[in-house]
């Protein structure tokens, strides 16, 4: 996430495959494999839940008052 983040502030809006390529190129990896671009391509696109919206999900911190 702080690489992806570091990369947008720098160099401006990227779609999700110019990310995940940003992101094999600075993990060694080759970027040919369309397999592996794919994978890494899915968890990038993916939204985070906001921390607060952990007990939901049921593994956060967060205390529900009752």
């Amino acid at each position: 996430t702080g690489f992806c983040m570091a990369a947008l502030k720098s160099e401006g809006p990227l779609d999700t495959r110019e990310l995940t390529h940003r992101v094999m190129a600075a993990k060694g990896l080759n970027a040919d494999d369309r397999v592996l671009a794919q994978a890494i391509a899915q968890s990038v696109s993916l939204p985070k839940p906001h921390p607060s919206a952990g007990w939901l999900l049921g593994h956060s911190s967060v205390s529900i008052p009752t």
